[in-house]
């Protein structure tokens, strides 16, 4: 089995754990914070701005045009989260979790992670 360390329990440290453990790879998730998920509870005044749908190639820069464009049109945001047992909604083009409150997300990321052994 691969093992492969995480170096930050952001958002995306944890979610890449959750990736990676559901496809049997041995993860460890390093934080120097106290708590993981810190800086999630600040986004959106509270409220966890996950991501917006005003996504396109023009905002980001990569040798790799291609890849990212083929990233950002693939990826749903909504089922994702939905897989993760977060229900998600639109604010205008911003999406939020539907309890618009960080904290859940939080518990839910966590939860996840913890129950695979993360």
């Amino acid at each position: 089995m691969s093992k492969i360390v995480i170096v930050g329990a952001g958002v995306s440290g944890v979610y890449l754990s959750i990736l990676l453990k559901q496809k049997y790879y041995e993860v460890i998730v390093l934080e120097q914070n106290a708590t993981a998920l810190k800086k999630l509870l600040a986004t959106g005044n509270g409220r966890c701005n996950l991501s917006n749908e005003d996504m396109d190639i023009q905002y980001y820069q990569s040798d790799n045009q291609g890849l990212v464009n083929m990233i950002i049109h693939d990826f749903d945001i909504h089922q994702a989260m939905k897989e993760l047992g977060l229900m998600t909604t639109n604010l205008g083009k911003l999406i939020y979790p539907h309890s618009e409150q960080a904290q859940s997300v939080k518990r839910i990321f966590m939860n996840r992670a913890l129950e695979l052994g993360v």
